[in-house]
């Protein structure tokens, strides 16, 4: 859930300071996909000889668990929580 501004602020410079983020916010949200699928496409899954279950990921299976991942990161670095 994202929080939405307030019109009816009396603080003129809070008005002001969501009027730059929401100019800011598709340029930073742009940048932080394009990391992330950046991150996403270079990813080797490892292999090992001892693979005694014989469990094994496909990449999209990984590639998810990753993106999700990094959907929680990025998600706490947007509430300023890292």
């Amino acid at each position: 859930m994202a929080m939405k501004p307030n019109p009816q602020c009396s603080n003129g410079l809070y008005v002001q300071r969501q009027k730059e983020y929401m100019l800011i916010k598709p340029a930073r949200d742009a940048t932080l996909k394009a990391k992330m699928e950046e991150e996403l496409s270079t990813i080797e899954i490892p292999v090992h000889a001892d693979n005694e279950w014989n469990i094994r990921f496909s990449n999209s299976s990984l590639k998810l668990c990753l993106q999700d991942e990094l959907m929680r990161i990025a998600g706490l670095l947007a509430w300023g929580k890292v």
